[in-house]
């Protein structure tokens, strides 16, 4: 019996460690994809110019991998993620040889051409080893979303006073993010009502717990109002992470096979939203800055440059921009101030973004992808050691949380929904809401359960038995 348990275990274990024969063939191949990648990725950095061919050729390889990657994922946060790490590697290697990178407000792009060896190595090296750490991993749909999102559309027991208590947070936080009413130019915004740079996530966040909560006309209005309200008012990466949570919900009921025998009605209008959508904010990017208003021309500039889109020229501005500055000022601790980027900001006198540190030396418009951060920490070892340090910090975070339900899922929402931010503007996206805001809110949550049950319990009416133990009524 002892040896029959001890090879069972042993059995167990190597099943826990052993890599199915899918995943592996997968690894491979991303290893050739790999290996294709180094003789045109080194040609690029010995070259004095970009190099048209060896750009078309990386890009060529990188596209490969990517959709490979992308299909084994299946649709969830790893494929989700992809998105954001290729477009900036299409723009630049697609655009940047032909001097059609063009970021906004003016800014010229000759910055680019001296520093563009080094941006394609650090784009290209973070996404390659991103897949690799994903299919290593098994960060598939069906393992790491599909239970999550199981939990978000069953929701939890939130009751209707804490329904309509959140939405009202929602809706007030939504509110004194952006004040004004739309249609104002992108520049004449104002930012925050009240002091503070989180009221965008505590909008979100608040917005789970009614995604979540009982349904009825307050809940309807605020799945409604929220995304509406950031929409016209030019915020678009929350929308379209919304947008995307919205897409993989509609997976539940329409099997792959259900999809290809005939496409319903239900999801081929999610389907066509979901177009019209990416449509809708790409128009919204180029009609900003002149005011919420009718452009034709704008409207068929939004389809076109749907490939090279003006959000990823102003990034790759932003990396170009962020080596120049190591090379003037000098390299930042940005990372290492991030413990105390999680305090509010209200309390603290908190270092100024990494972002807007370099726009104050070399005007960009603002963002930083993520290994223009690990560039600006550490330029070479930063940019070597950005996908580890970015897996674990997102990965590690969820798993930490594995153990509560509602801690983990809303993790999960936060994650999905930041994830154009993550990668286009920094880890803190993610940590500070989730760090901060979520306590916070749990704390709410369970004040609003206490408060519910002995509401319940003081309109209880009496029981039979109560009633009998009750003393009789003198005369």
């Amino acid at each position: 019996m002892i040896q029959r348990s001890v090879r069972a275990d042993e059995l167990r274990t190597s099943r826990r460690w052993r890599i199915p024969r899918a995943r592996l063939l997968l690894l491979v191949i991303h290893g050739f994809y790999t290996l294709a990648a180094i003789p045109p990725l080194l040609d690029i950095i010995s070259s004095s110019t970009p190099s048209q061919a060896g750009s078309l050729l990386l890009l060529a390889v990188v596209t490969a991998s990517t959709l490979t990657a992308a299909i084994w994922l299946g649709p969830g946060f790893g494929s989700f993620s992809l998105v954001f790490l290729y477009f900036p590697l299409l723009s630049l290697l697609g655009f940047g040889p032909l001097q059609l990178i063009k970021p906004g407000f003016g800014l010229s792009p000759q910055i680019i051409d001296g520093y563009y060896g080094t941006m394609v190595f650090g784009l290209a090296y973070f996404l390659f080893v991103w897949i690799f750490l994903l299919l290593i991993s098994g960060q598939r749909a069906r393992n790491f979303d599909r239970p999550l999102l199981r939990r978000l559309r069953q929701g939890f027991p939130i009751s209707t006073v804490g329904t309509a208590a959140f939405s009202l947070l929602a809706l007030t936080a939504a509110y004194i993010y952006q004040p004004d009413l739309p249609g104002a130019r992108y520049r004449d915004l104002n930012q925050n009502l009240l002091p503070g740079n989180a009221w965008n996530y505590l909008a979100l966040t608040a917005y789970f717990f009614v995604v979540v909560g009982r349904r009825g006309w307050m809940r309807t209005t605020t799945l409604i109002a929220i995304p509406l309200w950031f929409l016209l008012h030019f915020s678009r990466v929350e929308v379209l992470g919304l947008l995307f949570l919205y897409l993989l919900g509609s997976f539940r009921r329409e099997t792959l096979q259900r999809i290809r025998a005939r496409l319903s009605f239900r999801f081929s209008w999610r389907v066509g939203l979901a177009i019209v959508a990416v449509l809708a904010l790409s128009y919204l990017g180029l009609v900003r800055n002149g005011g919420l208003w009718w452009d034709p021309q704008a409207l068929t500039a939004a389809t076109v440059r749907l490939v090279n889109y003006p959000t990823v020229q102003d990034l790759v501005y932003g990396y170009a921009a962020t080596i120049e500055y190591t090379r003037i000022v000098g390299t930042v601790p940005s990372l290492i101030e991030l413990p105390l980027r999680l305090l509010p900001s209200q309390l603290v006198d908190l270092p100024p973004m990494p972002d807007k540190l370099v726009s104050a030396t070399i005007h960009t418009n603002n963002g930083m992808l993520l290994p223009a951060e690990f560039y600006l920490n550490g330029r070479l070892s930063g940019l070597l050691v950005a996908p580890f340090v970015t897996y674990l910090l997102l990965f590690g975070s969820l798993r930490l949380l594995r153990r509560s339900a509602l801690w983990s899922t809303l993790a999960y929402f936060l994650l999905v929904v930041a994830t154009a931010r993550i990668f286009w503007y920094g880890l803190i996206f993610f940590l500070k809401p989730l760090v901060l805001i979520t306590p916070l809110l749990l704390l709410v949550h369970l004040f609003l359960v206490l408060f519910d049950r002995g509401l319940r319990h003081t309109h209880r009416p009496p029981t039979v038995e109560s009633a009998s133990a009750r003393p009789p009524i003198r005369p």
